[in-house]
């Protein structure tokens, strides 16, 4: 039985633990300068700044005509779900703050409430679980120095809300197992159709919640011997069930209007534009659509590629290991029936991850909603330790009342995986304290690159100079070209590229995401594989004048992490290079370089295909027939790309 005393020592740790958490939530949450250089968040502003307010409930509930639907002011495809931007302008209106230039703000600041509302629930969740307030403390702490949820509570996109939704319906769901009361199942339905409304892919929690039903009924049907008893138990717990997926549908119907036909709320019939929307979103997902953003996932490895960029960068590889080894061994306690209250979690956890990490695009933040569990396993199974240490302590010999002496050992778990993951969070804020690296390079552009030059800048990227407010010179000041790289290799784009390179005087890389996407690619881009590694070994005749890199770091140790996943570091902390033509540049080198390629062997594959190993096109017509690994190297071939391939691509220092 608790005191009082130490009711309000945890209240206060906690309270310090929240300020933690909001102070690395809201440091530097202006990191771009209002310049949107985050893709997915720049949209999201486009669109809650053209949506508006609808005069009538009617006209709120008419897909057609509702001014909240994105599809009706100009953005026909739009998947991620409508909550969030309804609710984003409904606060920039009562905050004032609805131009295009204050509504980000207005969306950073919801993700980062929303990062803190996760974290009150993750404490709520560990009392209920484990009923210690050391494991709750413990969690709340790791996870408000955990870097993903950090990072994306600075950013305004629906990921932040979803897994704050999410979370709590998983806390009302343990409230369903441990109690059966009516209520928490009205309320799981209310968050789980909150966090529908918000990102739709967490429909597999519907999964979750349909085995605490059958567990419940189970349950009850070894607790009554009479059949009448057991049917009762069956109606009402079936009722129950029923009446959380009804709340789940119509929290989702009323909050998420753009998915129904309408006109009124009794037209519940999907919208034919939002299911046409989704199944695009589905057909991007799984690669059957090409598109240059899909290059970074070419190859990458199912289950492997997530877990170990959650581990190694999302949560730091301490706190990552030790997490999925709760995860482990809560699931080997559980099937030795022990701790099987703790299975609601654990199950959720394996449903996300390996629904995300079987897809085509398996990003880290896909993963976000089970940041908060894995966490709270890994403080949960750091305390089993703890306690088992100063057992071992006392079986020692020393007597109990004098096993503190050595008991510092028994701390060591803790010690290590909350220094280092507070290290890791205070490192990676390192990035929100200086500024953009993209409005670094501008600044250096317009004072030292003088007017009229020309530069080359890439497609599909940030382009430099950006306007800077107060700044004499303007990005127009230039001559910029735009180098379209994602375009395929054949003989007509070369020329396009002499033609321009033959032009540019400054060649400007943004960030990462060309040149370390498009390698992937090589059947398909050995032209471009052969431009990018000439450019950075300088033998294109261009050299680096410039370089701007925020890497996380500490104490004067920086962590350069562009081997992460490009939405990792390219929207908030992008390396910059600029490179400048030097007098060893000519024509004629730079056409025996780049057109240094068998153009019979280019071969249009797509990501998708690329990984699963195919060597040519398929027919239009027809099953297109197939190569596997294994057959295209017994046939002189590598991962499926002949060796007439270019060189392995270089990556600069």
């Amino acid at each position: 039985m608790k005191t009082n005393r130490s009711k309000l020592r945890d209240q206060l740790l906690f309270t310090l633990i929240l300020i933690l958490g909001g102070t690395l939530a809201f440091h530097g949450i202006d990191w771009d300068d209002g310049h949107h250089l985050h893709p997915d968040e720049r949209f999201l502003t486009m669109v809650t700044t053209a949506i508006s307010w609808p005069e009538s409930w009617e006209e709120y509930l008419d897909e057609s005509k509702s001014p909240l639907n994105p599809r009706n002011v100009g953005h026909e495809f739009f998947v991620y779900g409508t909550f969030p931007t309804t609710l984003v302008k409904g606060l920039s209106i009562v905050l004032g703050m609805t131009g295009y230039d204050q509504v980000y703000l207005v969306g950073r600041g919801m993700s980062a409430v929303a990062f803190l509302g996760s974290l009150f629930i993750l404490f709520r969740l560990a009392l209920l679980l484990f009923d210690d307030s050391r494991i709750a403390l413990l969690a709340a702490f790791l996870y408000s120095v955990t870097v993903l949820p950090i990072q994306q509570a600075h950013f305004y996109t629906v990921d932040s809300l979803c897994t704050f939704f999410s979370l709590g319906a998983l806390y009302w769901l343990v409230q369903v197992q441990k109690t059966g009361k009516t209520r928490f199942y009205f309320l799981t339905g209310l968050f789980f159709g909150l966090a529908l409304a918000s990102k739709l892919s967490v429909f597999t929690f519907a999964i979750i919640v349909t085995f605490v039903g059958i567990e419940k009924i189970y349950r009850e049907f070894l607790n009554h011997r009479e059949w009448g008893a057991r049917t009762r138990v069956v109606a009402q717990v079936g009722g129950q069930l029923i009446l959380s997926g009804i709340v789940t549908f119509l929290v989702f119907r009323v909050v998420h209007p753009d998915a129904f036909r309408g006109p009124g709320f009794w037209g519940m019939l999907p919208s034919e534009r939002w299911l046409e929307n989704i199944q695009r979103a589905r057909l991007l997902v799984s690669g059957e659509i090409d598109t240059p953003p899909g290059h970074q996932w070419t190859n990458r490895t199912p289950i492997w590629f997530p877990l170990k960029y959650l581990v190694w960068w999302g949560m730091g590889p301490f706190l990552g290991v030790v997490a999925w080894l709760g995860w482990g061994t809560a699931i080997g306690e559980i099937l030795r029936r022990k701790s099987t209250h703790i299975w609601i979690p654990v199950v959720w956890v394996g449903i996300l991850f390996f629904n995300q990490g079987l897809q085509w695009v398996k990003s880290m933040r896909y993963m976000l909603p089970i940041y908060p569990i894995l966490v709270l396993l890994a403080a949960w199974l750091l305390i089993k330790w703890f306690e088992r240490g100063l057992k071992r302590v006392t079986e020692e010999g020393l007597q109990p009342e004098r096993s503190g002496h050595h008991g510092w050992i028994a701390w060591i778990p803790i010690f290590v995986v909350g220094v280092t993951t507070f290290l890791w969070a205070i490192a990676f804020s390192r990035v929100y304290s200086h500024p953009h690296t993209r409005v670094a390079a501008s600044e250096w552009m317009l004072e030292n690159i003088p007017i009229g030059a020309k530069i080359g800048v890439e497609h599909w990227d940030d382009a430099l100079p950006l306007p800077l407010e107060g700044h004499k010179r303007k990005p127009n000041d230039f001559v910029q070209f735009r180098f379209e790289w994602y375009a395929d290799d054949t003989p007509k784009k070369l020329k396009q590229v002499l033609f321009l390179l033959d032009r540019s005087q400054y060649i400007v890389l943004s960030s990462n995401r060309l040149y370390d996407s498009i390698p992937r690619l090589p059947m398909r881009y050995p032209m471009t594989v052969n431009y990018y590694n000439a450019l950075f070994d300088g033998t294109l005749g261009f050299e680096r004048v410039a370089e701007f890199t925020s890497y996380p770091g500490i104490l004067g140790w920086e962590i350069p992490d562009q081997s992460s996943e490009e939405a990792f570091s390219v929207y908030d902390h992008p390396r910059v290079q600029i490179f400048r033509k030097t007098e060893q540049f000519s024509m004629e080198s730079a056409e025996s370089i780049l057109g240094d390629v068998d153009w019979s062997q280019v071969v249009k594959l797509t990501p998708r295909q690329a990984t699963e190993g195919w060597t040519e096109v398929p027919p239009t017509e027809g099953d297109p027939p197939r190569e596997s690994v294994e057959e295209n190297r017994e046939q002189g071939s590598i991962n499926g790309f002949k060796h007439t391939q270019p060189r392995k691509m270089i990556l600069p220092d």
